[in-house]
């Protein structure tokens, strides 16, 4: 890629390889380079020739220069396709890896990269390409083309053409093989000077010594005393080249089989390890003289320095032509290298081989030496090392901690070290903290600053300590500290952790568990309710009934007619004290209708306004844009009076009382944080006072059946009632409330997908109640029974009996006569009343039925035991409802 510099004239090659490719000027200045430094770029300018000619010569001329500058360069360069694979290569990179260029070019990275580098190179390419990094330096180790290992530093850049997409990469490798090399030698001897000495691996003579100083030594050592000299390993291999050594040894006796193994049996005698002295002897090939001496360190035998080759008047000629004769020689080329071999008294080699042991024993005390100078030198290294390593360990841990971290003089209680975290958590920088803010200063009472003291004093430490704190900003926190006290350093160290979330959540967690308690205990009194109000429901029919035709059958001066009545007046009053239970429980019948809430509080404002004193201000807020809701009218009104009510007990010096509609959208999280609530649309209903306000313990038990703050004038079933009604609406209902700050019941209704507002119809009147139908009445409770074909018969129906549905199937196949309807209770013995009617209805296709019990339609019909939607009457009933009932299940066509 050519790019324009500061001065338009001149241009920058990034790109040297591309730029065989492009239109080149002529070179005006390239940098010099060191060995192993990369091309960066060149810059060029262009001239403005009016001869095309002279532009191409002054072109080609660059491109030639480029060209060489690129060939010739030290620095292995290539460049790689954006698949991986090379597209051109320099002279050093083809020869660092020992190809030709035309052999290297369409080779995968994979080809030439060693594996346990491979994968970090593609990453990185990768990361290259997808423009994450600009540019990656890494040390790799390549494959040369002969399978050895090459090293070297890869520097690698992405090229963009014109149109800023990736082109290809461009590498380049100083080879680092030699290097690497030298590394590992070092790393060997250090490694090897200090390890243990008495280990299992062993130490070698050259990782404890530099061998051609050694060399120069022995080459000294042979020269000064005219010996031959070589120094090897204990099995006999040569360490050092020889010194010395002469023709008849080296190039007669050791050339024959036998003169060879005699050399290396009397080298190996030599070899052997002595403490007290060199050992000296004959060689066992010829009988020249040799000596020997073993080199340790520690006491462990390393290798062996070898001197000899010298004869003494013990070897005579004829001796040695006996020898050369033994071995198979050339007897006369044998004497005359004989002759060249330097004479050397007994004595005189006694002396030299004596200062040969004390120059070993001097190399073994210098290695032994050196050994533990090193292992010294390492050791205190590695610990300087180990110290700088867990100082800076300790520092980023400090800086970086998920947790605030800190010291606090114990003198002033100002901050002396402080990490990012806990500055953070305070909300200020750590320069404005250290020295400057006192510890005691942001504790909201000085009361728990002082408990942790004295705790400190008395333990010297303190974990999970919770702390009250207020900081600069305002904001209210409570840490949890942990910390320890260093008295003899004035200093506290520890650790702290903002917990005000936690603490939050704890809270919110137990009102929520709170609240879930008191959700199960008032479901579990809910179901006791239903369960006695069914029982009770069976007792009061009876009851109720027999009143009313007793009422009836005596005149208006009847004296006996108001006892009658008052039993009548209880019996109902039992019967709304059953539909409370039934309420609470949420198993009354309900009679649904799609309602508008503002208009339902409009036309009952004026009957609250009645009921509610004077002195009670009465505030209605209704929002006009709320939706319909499917409810009972009756429930609903219910609801709002005995809130009103409730109100009024509750503000007995006057005050005021605010309805108020508006829509709300429980969303996922409103919900999750109480019981039973289900996301979505629904229409508020809020119901407030200005009166006395309640407490926890209070506002924990108002939804429960028999509880009351009105002492023995109240029920405690109002509350009750209206958590049932509400539940069983589909709806929740919360109550706000604290002692003297008034109260708040909000009521949220699921709203109605219909917009249908339908109306009350009226019923009929008692005079429309006469009949003359056929009914087939079916009842197994004996009182209900009796009562039920009582009233029947009092209205001029023809009854048949039955306690069973097995007995009611006999009666209605021995009656010839028509049977209009089947009165019959659901839950029976044997057959149920559905049971019943499907196959009464086989042979009476116009029978028409109408079902009764204790338990509600919607309770039964959940069950499965009938339909939802049946013609259906909740016990306990009075006559005139049963009778209004029958007639309008009977002109219903």
């Amino acid at each position: 890629m050519i790019e324009p510099d500061n001065d338009p004239k001149q241009f920058i090659i990034k790109n040297p390889v591309a730029a065989f490719k492009r239109w080149l000027i002529s070179i005006l200045k390239a940098p010099k380079l060191k060995k192993n430094e990369e091309v960066e770029h060149v810059v060029c300018s262009s001239k403005d020739n009016t001869g095309r000619k002279r532009q191409g010569d002054a072109l080609r001329e660059s491109e030639e220069r480029f060209r060489k500058i690129y060939q010739n360069v030290a620095v292995g360069i290539a460049c790689v396709s954006m698949d991986f694979r090379i597209e051109h290569a320099n002279t050093a990179y083809c020869q660092m890896l020992g190809y030709k260029e035309d052999e290297l070019i369409g080779k995968h990275l994979s080809d030439i990269t060693g594996k346990e580098t491979l994968d970090d190179n593609l990453r990185k390419q990768e990361a290259l390409a997808r423009g994450e990094i600009e540019h990656y330096r890494m040390e790799k180790r390549f494959i040369h083309k002969s399978g050895t290992s090459v090293y070297g530093i890869l520097d690698a850049n992405l090229i963009r053409d014109a149109d800023a997409k990736p082109s290809y990469f461009l590498g380049s490798v100083v080879e680092i093989t030699e290097l690497k090399r030298i590394e590992r030698l070092q790393e060997k001897r250090i490694d090897a000077l200090t390890s243990p000495l008495d280990g299992s691996g062993g130490v070698s003579f050259e990782e404890l010594f530099h061998l051609d100083d050694i060399q120069r030594l022995q080459d000294d050592f042979a020269n000064a005393t005219g010996v031959a000299s070589i120094i090897t390993r204990t099995d006999g291999t040569p360490i050092t080249r020889s010194s010395n050594f002469c023709r008849l040894c080296n190039d007669i006796i050791r050339k024959t089989e036998k003169g060879l193994a005699n050399c290396y049996k009397s080298d190996a005698r030599l070899g052997s390890y002595n403490t007290e002295g060199p050992i000296i002897q004959p060689c066992m090939s010829g009988g020249l003289w040799d000596a020997g001496a073993g080199i340790s360190v520690g006491g462990r035998h390393i290798a062996n320095w070898l001197i000899g080759q010298v004869r003494s008047d013990t070897q005579t000629e004829d001796k040695m032509r006996e020898y050369a004769r033994e071995i198979q020689t050339d007897e006369e080329a044998f004497i005359k290298a004989f002759r060249e071999v330097p004479a050397m008294s007994r004595e005189q080699f006694g002396q030299v081989s004596q200062a040969l042991f004390t120059l070993a024993n001097q190399l073994s005390n210098t290695a032994y030496q050196n050994v533990q100078q090193a292992r010294f030198i390492t050791e205190r290294k590695r610990a300087e090392e180990l110290l700088r390593e867990s100082e800076e360990r300790y520092k980023n841990f400090f800086d970086n901690a998920l947790i605030g971290l800190f010291r606090i003089r114990i003198s002033d209680g100002t901050f002396i070290e402080i990490n990012s975290k806990a500055a953070e958590q305070q909300g200020l920088p750590i320069e404005e903290i250290v020295g400057k803010v006192r510890a005691i200063d942001l504790y909201r009472t000085p009361r728990q600053w002082r408990e942790l003291a004295s705790k400190l004093r008395k333990d010297g430490e303190a974990h999970g300590f919770e702390a009250d704190l207020t900081l600069h900003d305002g904001r209210d926190v409570t840490f949890s500290i942990s910390v320890k006290a260093y008295p003899d350093k004035d200093y506290l160290e520890g650790a702290v952790i903002d917990i005000t979330e936690r603490k939050r959540m704890e809270k919110e967690k137990a009102r929520i568990e709170d609240q879930y308690r008191q959700a199960q205990k008032v479901e579990a009194i809910g179901r006791l309710a239903g369960g006695v109000a069914h029982d009770l429901n069976n007792l009061l029919v009876p009851i109720l009934g027999y009143g009313e035709m007793l009422m009836e059958d005596f005149s208006p001066k009847d004296a006996r007619r108001e006892s009658v009545s008052q039993i009548v007046s209880a019996g109902f009053k039992a019967r709304d004290l059953v539909r409370q239970l039934l309420a609470f429980g949420r198993k009354q019948s309900l009679e649904y209708k799609t309602l508008d809430l503002n208009k339902i509080i409009r036309g009952f404002k004026k009957l609250v306004r009645r009921t509610i004193r004077e002195d009670i201000l009465i505030e209605i807020i209704l929002s006009p844009g709320i939706r319909t809701v499917q409810a009972d009218i009756g429930n609903i009104e219910q609801v709002i009076m005995n809130l009103a009510v409730n109100a009024q007990d509750a503000m007995p010096e006057g005050g005021r009382l605010t309805l108020e509609t508006a829509m709300a959208e429980l969303d996922k999280e409103y919900a999750a944080s109480r019981p039973g609530v289900k996301p979505g649309l629904y229409v508020m209903l809020a119901v407030s006072d200005t009166g006395c306000g309640m407490n926890a313990e209070t506002r924990s038990l108002i939804f429960e059946p028999f509880f009351s703050t009105k002492g023995e004038q109240g029920t405690g079933m109002g509350l009750a009632t209206i958590y049932g009604i509400v539940k069983q609406h589909g709806g929740n209902i919360w109550v706000y409330s604290e002692p003297g700050k008034g109260t708040t019941f909000k009521i949220y209704l699921p709203v109605s997908e219909d917009a249908h507002i339908e109306v009350k119809t009226s019923k009929k009147e008692d005079g429309d109640l006469r009949a003359s139908e056929t009914v087939l009445l079916v009842e197994d409770n004996k009182q209900v029974r009796k009562l039920a074909n009582a009233i029947l018969k009092r209205r001029g129906y023809t009854v048949l009996m039955a306690e069973s549905g097995t007995e009611a199937l006999a009666v209605l196949a021995s009656h010839h006569g028509p049977v209009h309807l089947l009165l019959t209770d659901v839950v029976m013995p044997e057959m149920n009343g559905t049971e019943l009617f499907i196959q009464a209805a086989v042979k009476r296709p116009h029978l028409k039925a109408l079902y009764m019990s204790g338990y509600t339609g919607k309770v039964i019909a959940h069950h499965g035991v009938i339909e939802e939607g049946l013609n259906f009457i909740q016990k306990p009933f009075s006559a005139k409802i049963l009778a209004a009932k029958l007639r309008e299940v009977l002109d219903n066509d």
